[in-house]
């Protein structure tokens, strides 16, 4: 590193004023010349005093950079990296860039700088503009139209300098005067440049005034209620002497750009009396300056940057480059980036091992193998025909006669103290003798044979005559190594085989697994005999006993699949050179069951490049071919855990860009959430993120710096977490919380209601189905009582003919006696009872008393009709009320005619009949008693002539029809009355409920 070879400071001095207080200086001009800063053009870069170039990572527009102009950049608390560019400014986590411009609040995209506040907040200088800070919150830039405050800053012609002040705020100065921006407030100052406020409210200022052509004076001035109070003199400076002001962690600094000089003031909390003052000087003028967190830089106008360590004032490095540099600046982990005009941002980073020195000038430095000397001299040899010979720091280029146009030198083997090259151009012995035949690769099988692979056949050379024989044939060798017993191990693109030496016999291992019959590149038997397969895709295959012991691959840890070499380390450890760098694993072997441990190493650690074409081991040292010189690399390296910090950069929910918060309450129509992270790692050792959902067990992999999830109503807690490039996983987990708000139709309260509401809806759907179900049913159960009333009815309109005969047949005959009263009591019972049957027959229930009325006519009617021949009694039990009592309509008659035509007619005795009503359990029983000659005898009277009784079965249908309203039903029941052989009458009871004429009126209703 750089600060391993600081050169000594030109001029360190320490002077302190003890100037007396003076008067006001208000003769002093309060305006500043500024001058602004000159972009300087220059060529070739060194860091310290060595001659050898560095290597540097360049980052362009290629790698996401707005621009490749680069004005400034800055390292936040968080560890992101702000990079100010013509085209915007870039925040930077090691692998992506995120790029703010106009649409994210920029008052311009031309960023002139990027200045960090001691609370961490990002402030940007554009061009021509007021400033403006970065929330983080909202995720953009705050600038002048949406803050007030910094809209009254004034703006000049010239430069605006930005410095953060120690305790808290920024300060930006420009000709116009200087102002102090806290806390949302600003405040002006046109007395000077403003250093700092003191507790009793004065000020402390810088002022500078011409006193002649010649000669600038300047001063401290405390300053209080627009006086003097206390000043400090400081000595001349020559008029074309350009002087530049910093402020930095409360220290004041006076930037003599001509005279290269730079003065440092300190103490200045104290009395003016007590300040004191450090320098640094340079062999050269310089035009700009810029501060780091623990360092200053001064650009020289030959092209040469200055960095000096703030608080030794030592200086730490010198660089200079093919490059046109804007300003350069260390970060926290010591890592330099140098902001360009041309090449973009480059970093030089910290070396945690060397490489071989090349010589000045040599350029093709893409080696493809390596070995070392008994003598320690170390050969490599490049793709060009060459092979350098490097031995305490002297290098010698050795030149392979080239026979065709690729000479790749692709092995070097030293073998009777003769060296053994392998390419296309043939195999050569010290370079200059040609054995006949060119060579991929090969192995030294003893201290005179070596194993050479061709692209035909594998051959034996022996090192002492120099004589090529063919052991196999019709094979395309590309690997070849042998055991610790003598067997020879071959690679080809159809996989690996076992020769045995001292049978000259061939083995196919191709055939046990898929895994040993891919095209092998690179083999490697360690001190255990284990064999190290590289395989052209599927990474590497550990054999024993000719059986596979062991698989892995990118998937458990190795760099890359594409292994190039391989080289047995230490005790138990192999080194995997791949196309993306190098594997080292560390592995312990018991009972045929082997414990790894990998970590990886690449051009962020140091190496020269990531191509790795072969690898040497020599003193617990490794030397690495690389695809860009040689990286020399200690056997014990320990890459350290890189705890990788997560930032969430951005969140958009149902595709808008939202404020950034470890915790959101969203609506339920807010599910589709987008999350942008940052693995903030500026090496360039992070590897990927990983994320769980609502804390699973089970961590997924996430390919890029994005997250898409849909979420369901709830709580939810998204957690990301970093694992750098050896696989350590980082315990800085970000953690976000969204509770995702339950839609109406989803929550409890929804579900009971409608659970309620549908409840209710199918109890009254069912009702309203049961009570039309029962309307139906009792609509039928009505038409059935309407039609056997009507049958009834018909029925009694057939018998009323012949009744109204035999009636006006009684009215004449008493007419033709002379009988006129009994005629006239006839007919008007005659007609009362017409009149009353017809107003029933409109009716389907009447009064009990009315029936027992029309019931009495008929009876006195039939009385008459029949001469007296029965008598009848009506009987009302005294707890009955016949008033109260509603009776189906004409359910009596019938009965009463059938016990007087049927019954007493046919009989020779006097006939009687008896009705009686009774109250049972409050239900109504009427009783028929008549004492003709019985059920039994009737009908065997009428059997004869085949008459056939309708009026019963009409009243019966009638009854069971009637049965069906209520919980009781109506019954009717005939028997003999008397115990008699010729009269043993008839006995009817009828039982009506008391609940069926209201069960007959809601029915109706």
């Amino acid at each position: 590193m750089a600060g391993n070879c600081r050169e000594a400071m030109h001029c360190v001095s320490r002077v302190y004023y003890k100037q007396s207080k003076t008067q006001s200086i208000a003769s002093l001009q309060k305006n500043h010349m500024r001058i602004a800063i000159s972009l300087l053009l220059f060529s070739l870069t060194t860091l310290a005093c060595g001659a050898q170039p560095l290597k540097y990572t360049a980052f362009t527009v290629d790698n996401g950079l707005p621009s490749n102009y680069v004005y400034r950049c800055i390292e936040d608390n968080k560890g992101f990296l702000w990079v100010a560019t013509d085209a915007g400014i870039a925040r930077f986590d090691g692998k992506h860039f995120q790029v703010f411009t106009t649409r994210n609040g920029l008052p311009d995209n031309e960023v002139l700088a990027v200045v960090k506040e001691t609370n961490g907040r990002i402030w940007v200088n554009c061009f021509k503009q007021k400033p403006a800070y970065f929330d983080e919150e909202k995720n953009r830039f705050i600038n002048a139209k949406q803050d007030t405050a910094l809209a009254k800053i004034q703006e000049g012609t010239g430069v605006m300098y930005f410095f953060p002040l120690k305790n808290g705020g920024m300060l930006f100065t420009n000709e116009k005067g200087s102002f102090v921006y806290k806390d949302k407030k600003l405040q002006a100052d046109s007395d000077g440049f403003f250093i700092q406020k003191y507790g009793d409210g004065s000020r402390l200022v810088y002022q500078r005034a011409r006193t002649n052509s010649k000669t600038w004076t300047s001063a401290f001035c405390r300053i209080k209620n627009g006086k003097c109070i206390d000043s400090a003199i400081l000595p001349n400076n020559a008029f074309g002497d350009h002087i530049l002001e910093g402020l930095n962690d409360g220290k004041f600094y006076l930037f003599r750009t001509v005279a290269g000089k730079c003065l440092i003031y300190s103490n200045l909390e104290s009395k003016l009396s007590d300040i004191s003052v450090d320098s640094v000087s340079l062999p050269e003028a310089f035009s700009n300056f810029e501060f780091t967190y623990d360092s200053f830089y001064l650009l020289g106008v030959s092209g040469k940057i200055y960095l000096f360590n703030k608080n030794t004032l030592q200086r730490e490095a010198t660089i200079k480059g093919d490059f046109l540099v804007n300003s350069i600046y260390k970060d926290y982990k010591g890592n330099i980036w140098v902001s360009t005009i041309d090449k973009g941002l480059l970093l030089f980073k910290q070396k945690q091992f060397s490489a071989v020195e090349m010589p000045v000038g040599f350029t093709k430095t893409n080696f493809l193998s390596i070995v070392h000397k008994a003598d320690g001299t170390l050969l490599a040899g490049n793709y060009y025909g060459e092979i350098i010979e490097a031995r305490r720091n002297k290098i010698k280029i050795n030149t392979i006669p080239q026979k065709v146009l690729i000479a790749r030198q692709r092995k070097i083997i030293i073998s009777q103290n003769k060296i053994f090259t392998f390419s296309e151009s043939g195999v050569y012995v010290n370079y200059t003798k040609d054995l006949g035949t060119p060579a991929k690769t090969g192995i030294a099988y003893n201290d005179s044979i070596i194993i050479v692979g061709q692209s035909t056949c594998l051959r034996k050379l022996n090192t002492i005559t120099g004589k090529l024989t063919v052991l196999t044939k019709m094979k395309r060798i590309t690997a070849v190594t042998r055991d610790m017993t003598g067997n020879i191990y071959y690679g080809s693109t159809d996989g690996l085989y076992k020769f045995n030496y001292a049978n000259n016999t061939t083995l196919a291992l191709n055939k046990n697994t898929s895994l040993l019959g891919e095209r092998v590149t690179a083999l490697c038997v360690t001190p255990d005999n284990l064999l190290w397969v590289a395989t052209a895709g599927s990474g590497i295959v550990v054999v024993k006993n000719d059986k596979v012991l062991l698989h892995f691959d990118e998937s458990d840890g190795i760099i890359n699949n594409a292994t190039r070499s391989i080289t047995a380390g230490g005790t138990g450890q192999v080194w995997l050179g791949t196309v993306g760098g190098i594997s080292v694993i560390a592995y312990h072997l018991t009972a045929n069951k082997v414990r790894y441990d990998i970590q990886n190493l690449s051009v962020n650690d140091g190496l020269t490049d990531n191509m790795i074409n072969e690898m040497d081991y020599q003193k617990d040292t490794i030397y690495a071919a690389t695809g860009n010189g040689i990286s020399i690399i200690p056997a014990n390296i320990s890459i350290p855990k890189f705890n990788i910090p997560v930032q969430l950069t951005g969140l958009s929910i149902n595709q808008r860009d939202t404020l950034l918060s470890p915790a959101y309450s969203l609506n339920y129509d807010q599910r589709n959430v987008q999350l942008q992270f940052a693995a903030i790692e500026l090496s360039g050792h992070f590897k990927k993120l990983q994320y769980t959902l609502d804390k699973n067990k089970n961590w997924i992999n996430l390919n890029e710096n994005t997250l898409t999830i849909e979420l369901n109503s709830g709580n939810h807690t998204v957690q990301v977490r970093a694992v750098d490039v050896n696989g350590n996983i980082s315990d800085k987990i970000l953690t976000l919380k969204f509770d995702i708000a339950t839609p109406f139709w989803k929550s409890v309260w929804f579900w009971l209601v409608a659970a309620v509401t549908a409840q209710f809806i199918i109890i009254n759907l069912i009702n309203r189905w049961q009570k039309k179900q029962k309307e139906d049913k009792l609509a039928k159960q009505i038409a059935g009582v309407q039609t056997a009333a009507l049958e009834q009815q018909a029925f009694t309109s057939l018998m009323n003919p012949h009744f109204m005969f035999n009636a006006l047949n009684s009215i004449q005959h008493y007419i033709n006696v002379q009988d006129r009263q009994s005629a006239n009591r006839y007919l008007s019972d005659f007609a009362s009872l017409i009149r009353k049957n017809f107003e029933a027959a409109q009716q389907s229930f009447i009064p009990m008393e009315q029936e027992m009325e029309n019931i009495k006519i008929y009876l006195r009617l039939e009385q008459m009709r029949f001469n007296g021949r029965f008598a009848y009694e009506i009987t009302v039990d005294e707890n009955l009320d016949i008033e109260d009592w509603m009776i189906p309509t004409m359910i009596l008659q019938p009965l009463l005619e059938n016990a007087l035509l049927h019954g007493i007619m046919p009989s020779l005795i006097d006939g009687k009949v008896s009705i009686e009503l009774k109250e049972l359990d409050k239900n109504l029983l009427i009783i028929i008693t008549d004492n003709g000659i019985g059920i039994a005898s009737s009908l065997a009277l009428k059997e004869p002539n085949g008459h056939k009784s309708h009026g019963m079965e009409l009243i019966k249908k009638r009854i069971a029809a009637l049965s069906s309203f209520g919980e009781h039903a109506i019954t009717i029941a005939m028997f003999p009355a008397f115990v008699s052989e010729k009269n043993p009458g008839n006995k009817i009871t009828l039982f009506i409920p008391q609940e069926l004429f209201p069960s007959w009126l809601q029915a109706k209703q």
